[in-house]
């Protein structure tokens, strides 16, 4: 239990959701698949065998297509289950002894140890601004 409160914590802290993620993810699958079939019955399916016949065998395209929907959901489900339940266990855990940074200005942190301040930063962008300006001016007097 206290690995999954630690767990917990540190996607707080991160402002992380892998269930979230997830469910985005699986919601994402139904719609395509559901939109697929929706083609299939309205659009693929006539032009597969005919306006005509279709028209005349609607009640049987659909019964076949739906059959088709049912059987692929069920495999689907048993596919994105089993991936939700990697998901949860190999690719979205946090490492044992992970520690969340304590403030949220790690990456200026970064800069400054670097040596680069803003200031320095902006020097330098001010002075390639400044040859490209007269890189242009060159090509326009050419």
């Amino acid at each position: 239990m206290e690995g999954e409160d630690e767990t917990s914590m540190v996607e707080a802290a991160l402002g992380l959701s892998p269930q979230i993620f997830i469910n985005e993810v699986l919601n994402m699958v139904d719609d395509v698949r559901f939109q697929a079939f929706e083609y299939c019955l309205q659009e693929g399916a006539p032009a597969a065998v005919g306006a005509a016949t279709a028209t005349n065998k609607a009640e049987e395209l659909e019964r076949g297509v739906n059959a088709i929907c049912n059987l692929v959901t069920d495999v689907l489900n048993k596919r994105m289950n089993n991936w939700e339940m990697y998901c949860l266990r190999k690719c979205l855990t946090v490492p044992e002894g992970f520690v969340a940074p304590e403030d949220d200005n790690s990456s200026s942190m970064v800069l400054h140890k670097d040596g680069n301040s803003d200031s320095e930063l902006d020097a330098e962008l001010n002075f390639l601004r400044k040859k490209l300006a007269d890189v242009s001016t060159l090509l326009t007097k050419n």
